[in-house]
């Protein structure tokens, strides 16, 4: 907390003037009223931010360089401009969270839409084949020469295409074993539903599971059986997480470090500080089981002459080698004007990450 370590004493009529002869001042009474007017020499005297609360509210305050305001007044004046600080914060904090959700459902509907894209060039891949094949059965134990979708990843809802020989003529079974959470059956994605030489069968809607691979079996209407493995790739989807204060930087007569959204700071001077308030924020951000930090983005506010540091906008390469962890500093400087200013520095920032649907990234 900044103290006043020397000030000079005057009388005035019936208000009391607080001279300060250092650069860092709030606002001083250290005589009573009615005691005679005569310059008084320079006293020794400390005061801080609550025995300012409680002067008089017509205590006049005399600050560097010569101007002066009733301590009720700068009560006033920072009391309005806290309030209006507040609606700013809370307007702001609306609109970051709904441009956040319109990020998740705008990222949702795009992975839909390319999905469906894909399956229905799957789909269009194997009436071709089957055209191409016609009735041809192979006699003999049925074998999986491919599996494959259409240049994507074996996904949720993903149709994949599997061809081979000897799966009968009769509708068998399509399974895909090897997840945790136990076997799921590929349903038919085609009319016919079976053919002897090639398969269309999509991948089920399944959530809490990371990549792995997994085995494709193909079980024929007698019971014989033909398997194949492939990487699974879950629904990836992408989230809004809080990052965590590692140091709030108590440089201004206001620090205040929140993690309301994902991460923002206000730094002001607030009263009568004469000098520069500069300092550095710390955040961190961790992810892990299989996510990855997508996407940081702050927005500065700054009033009276602050100033903000570079923030950790990034898309994408986030976490750079480590996509998993990343740390930064967000520093700023507040500019003390010797009188009420209400000069600010603040920051609010979001960070999205991605990762499998329906897993912790704790």
């Amino acid at each position: 907390m900044k103290r006043i370590e020397g000030v000079r004493i005057t009388k005035r009529g019936p208000q009391l003037i607080a001279s300060a002869i250092v650069s860092s001042v709030f606002a001083v009474i250290v005589h009573a009223h009615g005691e005679p007017a005569r310059p008084a020499a320079p006293v020794a005297r400390t005061l801080t931010r609550e025995q300012f609360q409680v002067l008089p509210s017509d205590a006049v305050v005399v600050m560097k360089g010569g101007s002066t305001a009733l301590a009720g007044e700068l009560r006033a004046r920072e009391a309005a401009n806290k309030a209006a600080r507040a609606r700013t914060f809370t307007a702001s904090l609306a609109a970051a969270k709904a441009k956040g959700e319109a990020h998740v459902a705008g990222f949702e509907a795009a992975r839909v839409t390319k999905l469906n894209a894909r399956n229905a060039t799957e789909q269009a891949a194997y009436a071709q084949v089957i055209k191409q094949l016609g009735s041809v059965v192979v006699v003999g134990p049925p074998a999986i020469q491919s599996i494959a979708t259409a240049s994507g990843p074996f996904e949720p809802g993903a149709v994949v295409f599997i061809k081979g020989t000897g799966f009968g003529s009769k509708p068998g079974k399509v399974v895909m074993k090897g997840l945790p959470n136990g076997e799921h059956v590929l349903p038919p994605y085609s009319v016919p539903v079976w053919d002897s030489n090639a398969l269309l069968v999509q991948v089920p809607s399944i959530s809490g599971v990371h990549a792995k691979e997994v085995t494709i079996e193909v079980t024929r209407e007698d019971g014989k059986t033909a398997s194949k493995n492939v990487d699974f790739t879950p629904t990836m989807v992408i989230a809004s997480i809080d990052a965590k204060l590692v140091k709030c930087d108590p440089a201004s007569t206001e620090d205040k470090c929140d993690t309301f959204l994902s991460f923002g700071a206000a730094h002001v001077e607030d009263t009568f500080w004469e000098d520069d308030a500069v300092g550095c924020d710390s955040w961190e951000v961790s992810v892990k089981n299989g996510w990855v930090i997508h996407h940081i983005e702050t927005t500065d506010t700054t009033r009276g002459g602050g100033s903000i540091g570079p923030g950790p906008n990034c898309t994408g390469t986030c976490g750079g080698p480590t996509p998993n962890k990343v740390s930064w500093n967000k520093c700023f400087r507040v500019p003390g004007t010797g009188g009420y200013s209400g000069n600010m520095a603040s920051y609010m920032g979001t960070v999205e990450i991605i990762g499998p649907k329906g897993t912790s990234w704790k």
